[in-house]
Order: C-alpha cells, then sequence, then structure tokens
C-alpha cells in the first residue's frame, strides 16, 4: 500500500526516501509476509522528514509499527516478528521499545 500520509488503519507505516535500496528491500519484505503499511515518503513530506530527524531518526527506511515498536534500516528479522508473532517481551504490560541506540545514520536523510 501507498499512502500520502499515515493512517490509524494500519498497523505498520515506513517512512521511506528517494532512490532507497532498503526501503525497496523493505517494502518488497512486508508485501511479500503479507503486512499491509502505509507509506510515507520522506522526499514529498519535508515537515515529517524534520520531525523524524528531530526524534534522532538519521536512517530510511523508518518503520512504525502499531503497538509501538520502531527500527530503521532492512531489518528482515522485524519483519519476519511482525508476520509471525510470538510473545513478545513486555516490563508491566508495555512493549519493550527499542533505544536510542537503534537510531543510525544513512546518506541523503
Amino acid at each position: 500500500m501507498n499512502d500520502s500520509s499515515p493512517s490509524p488503519r494500519h498497523g505498520v507505516t515506513v517512512y521511506t526516501a528517494p532512490g532507497c535500496v532498503q526501503c525497496d528491500a523493505t517494502r518488497r519484505a512486508l508485501s511479500s509476509h503479507g503486512i499491509a503499511f502505509a507509506e510515507v515518503d520522506l522526499g514529498a513530506s519535508p515537515d515529517v522528514l524534520a520531525r523524524l530527524k528531530a526524534d534522532g531518526w538519521m536512517r530510511a527506511p523508518i518503520v512504525q509499527t502499531g503497538d509501538g515498536q520502531a527500527w530503521s534500516g532492512f531489518r528482515p528479522d522485524k519483519i519476519k516478528e511482525l508476520a509471525h508473532p510470538k510473545a513478545s517481551p513486555a516490563i508491566n504490560g508495555e512493549p519493550v521499545r527499542p533505544s536510542a541506540s537503534c537510531r543510525r545514520s544513512v546518506p541523503g536523510m
């Protein structure tokens, strides 16, 4: 799916950059696993790009899930987990969120 902005009906939002090979791989992997997603093209959304950079994200794609997970780059392991969920670690019933160390730099962002 390719939407111009995130939508609550989607469990996954993928923020992509133009010409990004990892973004293409992420879209293909999500689609091949039957995972619906909203796509936000950061090349056409400078305000969203600025917000993500201010939050510390520096590498595309940035994937955010409905359960609070987020990561950047092509992560087939994470996509597989979305497709085949298992008991995820939680603290006091809240999902464990990735640390800021997951955020890395990528050219073009």
